[in-house]
């Protein structure tokens, strides 16, 4: 489950324990999650003047933490989307920038917030902007790209322990956004982006991959 707003006690805990401890950190939060336990997890990025970090905390329905972890590593990392799978295990997708380069970047932790695995894409010029997961813990992930003089966007596709299972580009023309994310029972996946052909219209466009990265549809 995604988008939920937070109960008033997690906002309270949250903005409490956020001014307790992060007054010489700068920071945003991206959309808290509840998992099917009613926990609440939030994941935000907090900088300071030296590193990045992604924090991400848990707080059960009672009010107390389950975890608060940070995540840093000698590369810089943006967290743009999370997604919390069947289990309550929070998987965080976003940015690397690295050597000078922007790379689709995937993490996660455990339902007790021990990090698991992360894993950057080869592709270079990418970002991601929206994360699903299946009830089985598989991961697909939708980025947009710079290429030269193109503007793809990208879709991955990881198994529960991070491996890549496929990988597929598409390209309408113009500068294409991705805007929403889903995938049903049959592991069908659905990506809307939103295409902006550079003369001042823009309009939307919905692709659907099978389970083994063939497209199915484009309308």
């Amino acid at each position: 489950m995604r988008n939920r707003s937070l109960p008033g006690w997690a906002l309270m805990a949250l903005a409490l324990t956020c001014a307790a401890r992060d007054y010489d950190a700068s920071g945003d939060n991206l959309s808290a999650m509840s998992d099917r336990r009613g926990n609440v997890i939030a994941v935000s990025n907090r900088a300071t003047a030296n590193s990045s970090q992604i924090r991400l905390t848990s707080i059960n329905r009672y009010g107390n933490f389950n975890y608060d972890v940070y995540h840093t590593d000698a590369a810089m990392e943006r967290a743009t989307s999370f997604f919390v799978d069947g289990a309550g295990a929070p998987v965080v997708a976003g940015v690397r920038l690295w050597q000078g380069f922007n790379y689709i970047w995937v993490m996660k932790y455990s339902t007790h917030g021990q990090f698991l695995w992360e894993n950057a894409d080869t592709q270079a010029g990418c970002a991601a902007f929206d994360i699903v997961t299946n009830l089985t813990g598989d991961i697909w992930v939708a980025a947009s790209c710079i290429e030269d003089q193109r503007f793809p966007v990208r879709l991955l596709h990881y198994n529960y322990a991070g491996n890549l299972v496929w990988a597929q580009n598409y390209n309408e023309g113009g500068r294409n956004y991705v805007r929403n994310l889903t995938v049903d029972f049959m592991n069908r996946v659905s990506l809307t982006m939103e295409v902006d052909n550079g003369s001042g219209n823009r309009y939307p466009r919905t692709l659907v991959f099978d389970r083994y990265g063939t497209r199915l549809a484009a309308y």
